[in-house]
C-alpha cells in the first residue's frame, strides 16, 4: 500500500510525498508544483477590479538565462458579457528575450486590454491596460510553465 505524507518545511514550503517520493509542493510564494520542485509550476492570482482600473501581476520564476521557458499564459476579466477582455497566449523566452505564439484574444475599450512583458530572467508580468468602463467584476490569471 502507498504511504502518504504532507510535510511543512521550515522555508515555508509544503510538499506531498507518496512512497517518500515528492510529489506536488506549494512554494513559499503560493506557487503550485507538479512533481516535485523541478517539475510543472501553476501560478495563479485573482482579485476584483474596474474595467476603467490598470492592475499588473508579477509572476516569480527561477532564472532562465542558460535554458529557457515556456510559458503557457491565460488571463481574463470581466464584469458584462460585451466587455470582458480574455487572452490565452504562449511565450517562449530565454533572459528576457521572448517569442509570442498568440492562441486567442480578445480586447475591448470598456474593459481594457491584456499585456505580457518580461521584465527579466526571473520574472513575467501580466497587465492588463485601463478600459473606460466603471463596472467592476473579477480578474484572473494563470500561468502555468517549466523551464526547458
Amino acid at each position: 500500500t502507498a504511504s502518504s505524507t504532507l510535510r511543512s518545511h521550515s522555508t515555508g514550503i509544503f510538499t506531498w510525498e507518496v512512497n517518500g517520493n515528492e510529489k506536488m509542493r506549494i512554494n513559499s510564494n503560493g506557487n503550485l508544483v507538479h512533481q516535485g520542485g523541478n517539475g510543472v509550476e501553476v501560478f495563479y492570482s485573482h482579485g476584483y477590479v474596474g474595467g476603467n482600473t490598470a492592475l499588473s501581476v508579477d509572476v516569480p520564476c527561477d532564472s532562465d538565462t542558460g535554458s529557457g521557458t515556456v510559458f503557457h499564459i491565460e488571463a481574463s476579466m470581466t464584469h458584462h458579457p460585451s466587455y470582458d477582455c480574455m487572452l490565452e497566449t504562449w511565450l517562449s523566452c530565454r533572459g528576457t528575450s521572448c517569442t509570442n505564439y498568440e492562441q486567442f484574444r480578445r480586447d475591448t475599450s470598456n474593459s481594457g486590454a491584456w499585456s505580457v512583458s518580461r521584465t527579466s530572467n526571473t520574472n513575467l508580468r501580466v497587465s492588463k491596460s485601463a478600459g473606460s468602463y466603471v463596472g467592476a467584476g473579477p480578474w484572473w490569471v494563470r500561468v502555468t510553465y517549466r523551464r526547458v
